[in-house]
């Protein structure tokens, strides 16, 4: 069973001739918005853990409409002298273990998620370390059980949650300063 969130249309597009050339069950987690073009060309690699901005500091993994969140984090944080990797998750299952060990290296890991930190990228991105005995500082932003009881655009339930560039950012901020 396969899972693909891609976070723009050259993302959907590589995941489609993925799904179509490939066999199985897959999961297209497409956004309701339109979003800001984050590849300037067609993807020229089969990798699922795209690198979308190089940093030195701390990895940041979002998958779908939260890639372009993810960047505006990264800014807000190199704006305070943190370098902020971001990795677009194309494709959530099954993910690679060598791929995530190559793009997260030995650094601490923050994952951003439009939906559930229950089950989704987070969760994703835990067990694949844990089975590559590879385990480090983690932290899941996402929608917590709480505020899947509210109700609203999902700019207000982003902005509710912290799911956004700046809120993203504090907590990019808050786990570099505690290493």
């Amino acid at each position: 069973f396969r899972v693909f969130t891609p976070a723009d249309s050259i993302e959907v597009r590589a995941a489609m001739q993925e799904i179509y050339s490939g066999g199985g069950p897959v999961y297209l987690r497409l956004g309701h918005e339109p979003t800001t073009p984050i590849h300037r060309s067609p993807l020229a690699t089969q990798n699922h853990l795209l690198h979308v901005r190089e940093g030195s500091d701390i990895v940041l993994m979002a998958a779908g409409p939260a890639v372009e969140t993810a960047l505006g984090a990264a800014d807000i944080a190199d704006q305070h002298g943190i370098s902020v990797r971001v990795i677009s998750c194309l494709q959530l299952a099954p993910m690679s273990t060598l791929e995530l060990m190559a793009v997260a290296d030995e650094l601490p890991i923050v994952t951003l998620e439009d939906h559930s930190v229950v089950g989704g990228l987070g969760t994703v991105v835990l067990e694949t370390l844990s089975e590559a005995s590879a385990l480090r500082p983690l932290r899941r932003l996402g929608y917590r059980r709480d505020g899947l009881l509210m109700y609203g655009s999902q700019a207000f339930l982003r902005q509710s949650q912290g799911l956004t560039a700046e809120g993203t950012a504090a907590a990019l901020l808050a786990m570099v300063r505690a290493d």
